[in-house]
């Protein structure tokens, strides 16, 4: 990698579920210390055995430290499952949430420090820091928050949906648990949008990874007043998502699945949207939005493709200013 290919800018991303790490899987190298924060979606966190569990940010302390298990697209690679299988088999427990022993490690000593008095955001630096880990990675808030599914056999938290019942209910509606008189967004969150020249929203599902980062009381207007370029990409291409249960999530909330469907659910949020080469013909309306679309190869196999992506992506706003 030459030193022209570089990001100089100070770039935000938005990141939730497995999208949006396997764009940092290679985009991670483009850049210098501190000129990359990643905001985790703790929508999904999960109370396991009394351990805080934090997925979606997890995800992204894995990927950002070469850890992560990219068969899967979470967890550590090469983990073993000792202590889920013992609950299972030696204490008959009925356990569906799976959590690898060196994945367990992480959440196990980010329950000590929450219970010592530590925030969830002052404990991801510290866990980040263990993890040699030179970019910032933030939770969006450290107040609890909850991403409820409403199906046909009732609500439920995210976690039990797709994991539990491998997303195959039938979906009503997608909702958010929190208390809006004690949930805020913290101060370095609102100081890195401020701060920022590019604020991604990565191609993460938009109703239940990246939602809930723009629920947070405060982010929405943050994005809309930072002076930084904001840019989605879209994990729908043509008809389809790229994976996971975007395309359900946004039926229920009332969107169509497609590159135009995403452009609304972030509307006035963002200036630009990144789109398949095969969804080109979305261009002209996505324009009459107020979005521009930005239109290239938006599947990528490996960390160079997520690389080059990522500096593609990022040299077109240059040539845009």
């Amino acid at each position: 990698m030459t030193e022209n290919y570089k990001v100089k800018e100070k770039v935000v991303v938005l990141s939730g579920g497995t999208g949006t790490p396997k764009l940092l899987y290679g985009a991670k190298f483009l850049f210098e210390k501190n000129n990359l924060t990643v905001i985790g979606n703790t929508g999904d966190d999960w109370d396991f055995y009394g351990i805080h569990v934090s997925p979606d940010v997890d995800a992204v302390l894995f990927t950002l430290s070469n850890q992560l298990d990219t068969a899967k697209w979470w967890g550590i690679k090469n983990d073993s499952f000792r202590v889920v299988e013992g609950l299972k088999h030696l204490l008959k427990e009925d356990v569906w949430f799976n959590l690898g022993d060196l994945d367990l490690s992480v959440s196990l000593f980010r329950t000590f420090l929450l219970k010592r008095g530590y925030t969830l955001t002052k404990a991801t630096e510290i866990i980040k820091n263990k993890l040699n880990i030179p970019f910032n990675v933030f939770p969006m808030t450290d107040s609890q928050f909850a991403t409820i599914i409403d199906t046909e056999i009732g609500k439920m938290h995210l976690e039990e949906f797709w994991v539990k019942h491998h997303g195959d209910l039938e979906v009503n509606d997608v909702t958010f648990s929190y208390d809006a008189s004690t949930c805020y967004l913290p101060d370095v969150i609102l100081q890195e949008l401020c701060n920022a020249d590019i604020i991604v929203l990565g191609p993460s599902n938009p109703i239940s990874s990246i939602g809930p980062i723009l629920e947070v009381p405060g982010f929405r207007d943050a994005l809309k007043k930072s002076s930084a370029k904001k840019i989605a990409i879209s994990p729908i291409i043509g008809k389809q998502p790229v994976s996971g249960p975007a395309g359900k999530f946004m039926q229920a909330k009332g969107y169509e699945v497609s590159p135009l469907g995403v452009a609304e659910c972030y509307e006035s949020l963002i200036d630009y949207l990144v789109i398949h080469t095969s969804d080109k013909t979305y261009e002209n309306e996505l324009k009459a939005k107020n979005v521009q679309p930005l239109i290239m190869n938006i599947i990528y196999r490996n960390w160079k493709d997520s690389l080059l992506m990522f500096y593609h992506l990022i040299d077109a706003i240059r040539k845009k200013e």
